[in-house]
């Protein structure tokens, strides 16, 4: 089995720590986005920087996971446009 770069296999029983870690805070982003339409609108433009402002309960880790994966979704996205 291959893994990618930073990113670590979670079995079926382990729950996933990223995923953890985004819904403990769900709550606490929903709010922040509440607050004005300009956090909402950080949110929309830089998601992982909007959620650094927030001042989430997140680990460095997870938002090293989340850039890494918005990264990678931007490049997919510019290739096929």
């Amino acid at each position: 089995m291959q893994e990618s770069t930073n990113m670590s296999f979670v079995g079926k029983n382990q729950p996933d720590p990223m995923m953890q870690q985004l819904a403990q805070c769900e709550g606490q982003l929903t709010i922040w986005l509440q607050k004005s339409e300009a956090n909402a609108l950080h949110f929309a433009q830089d998601p992982v920087g909007a959620m650094k402002a927030a001042h989430l309960s997140i680990s460095e880790e997870v938002f090293s996971e989340l850039e890494q994966i918005t990264r990678s979704l931007a490049r997919k996205i510019n290739s096929v446009m």
